[in-house]
């Protein structure tokens, strides 16, 4: 069962460092909550779900005032500018094979061109990805963002080129 524990949260991010782009991930359905995590110090939520299920989408949105939101996991260019001229501020492409969202890079190319071309920013998710595929990535969609998981992917950070920019993800779960 998935539960989001927001005081877990909260605890992770008082020992991430000020210069990580922190964000707080998946669940978070309530705009008060989101509110609360840009206090603490999240520079962005993700928000999936209480979007897509929400009533009114760009009112949803503006409720989180000035909190940034990234979208994760849409694979149609059209829908990722909308989402984009609706609020939000990131869409976040599944650049791993094994995920059901996966998209390859052509089409993850053509989603960070609607994204760039709305207003937005478009993110690589990589998992366990060395430097040089990650580089090539980038170059290959335009994307100058990327979210590494894995042990592999945090290492490469280090020598990443500075131009990329990078988000670290802060696990809540409490395995």
């Amino acid at each position: 069962t998935f539960t989001v524990d927001v005081n877990r949260s909260l605890e992770l991010m008082r020992s991430t460092p000020s210069d990580v782009i922190a964000v707080a991930e998946s669940g978070l359905q309530d705009p008060l909550v989101v509110q609360r995590m840009k206090r603490a110090g999240f520079k962005a939520v993700l928000i999936g779900e209480a979007l897509v299920t929400a009533n009114s989408p760009a009112r949803f949105i503006g409720s989180t005032q000035s909190t940034q939101i990234k979208v994760c996991g849409l694979k149609e260019p059209k829908l990722a500018g909308d989402v984009i001229r609706m609020g939000a501020d990131y869409i976040s492409l599944m650049c791993y094979e094994k995920s059901r969202r996966f998209v390859n890079p052509q089409q993850a190319k053509a989603i960070a061109d609607s994204v760039k071309a709305a207003g937005g920013i478009p993110i690589a998710v990589v998992v366990d990805k060395c430097i040089d595929d990650i580089i090539s990535l980038c170059e290959v969609t335009g994307i100058d963002m990327v979210q590494l998981h894995g042990d592999r992917a945090r290492e490469a950070c280090l020598h990443l080129p500075e131009h990329l920019r990078r988000i670290f993800v802060v696990p809540v779960k409490d395995d």
